[in-house]
């Protein structure tokens, strides 16, 4: 899936309220739940945590609004230390 096939499908209320970065990871993550493979998809545990570390990264933006925070570095840091942020898949992932 690519970036723009992302906003295709996306409700509009979350594309105006959700920050890109934000948007891509979860989708991401979304895309590796899919996986026909268990082996390959993330566990319970995996999800909980990524989901939980981009809720802190946003609930410290949103206490610090006055101040500009970079937010694709913060959610690269996190998903570069577990998986890679790509939205490309062919059709043998499923």
């Amino acid at each position: 899936m690519k970036e723009n096939q992302v906003y295709e499908i996306l409700d509009g209320r979350v594309a105006k309220e959700a920050m890109k970065d934000e948007i891509l990871a979860i989708a991401n993550l979304a895309m590796r739940c899919l996986r026909l493979n268990g082996k390959k998809r993330p566990t319970m545990k995996e999800v909980s945590l990524e989901l939980e570390a981009l809720r802190k990264v946003q609930s410290s933006l949103e206490i610090n609004h006055d101040h500009e925070y970079p937010t694709t570095d913060i959610v690269q840091e996190f998903t570069d230390e577990r998986m890679p942020l790509c939205l490309e898949l062919d059709s043998t992932s499923f």
